[in-house]
């Protein structure tokens, strides 16, 4: 399966899922990411797909602070000089603050942890690594409904550049 049918596979069901039964506060997430670090010259950008959740508690008029928590796993991989890196798993933490238009736009600033597992191979030999970082993020979307919603988000993990497609649905 491609990345293009994993990423159609995932929204589609972020969408079912936004068409059930839902109570303020709690919201679910998946999506598409795309990770990206340069070094020393060598450029490496992986993808992965997410899932996640948290509960978004109303502070003031059109504002919003939500705690969420995302898991996510690598699809395909890079190669480097023969070395076939990819994301094994990814996971973070964080607290978004949200401000809502009337309109169905919305922007949103983040702070939060992650750590990310990674694994290179060549030929029959392979290594794991992982690190884990603090990170901040901004991003925007739209509400389509009370239940459903599209963003595109930003975040940077001490040089990692983290870029995410994903849809929100409210249960």
């Amino acid at each position: 399966m491609n990345t293009f049918t994993k990423s159609v596979s995932i929204l589609s069901l972020a969408i079912f899922a936004s068409s059930l039964h839902a109570s303020e506060g709690w919201f679910g997430k998946a999506g598409v990411a795309r990770f990206s670090e340069s070094e020393a010259g060598v450029n490496l950008d992986l993808d992965a797909i997410f899932v996640g959740g948290g509960y978004s508690f109303k502070v003031a008029e059109n504002f919003y602070i939500a705690p969420e928590i995302r898991f996510a796993k690598g699809i395909g991989s890079e190669d480097i000089f023969g070395v076939d890196v990819e994301i094994d798993t990814a996971w973070f933490a964080g607290v978004r603050g949200i401000l809502k238009a009337d309109s169905g736009l919305f922007g949103f600033v983040s702070a939060g942890y992650g750590d990310i597992s990674i694994d290179a191979s060549m030929g029959s030999v392979s290594e794991s690594a992982s690190a884990d970082d603090i990170g901040f993020g901004a991003g925007f979307g739209y509400e389509f409904n009370q239940k459903f919603a599209l963003e595109l988000g930003f975040e940077d993990y001490d040089g990692t550049d983290v870029v995410q497609l994903g849809a929100n649905f409210r249960f």
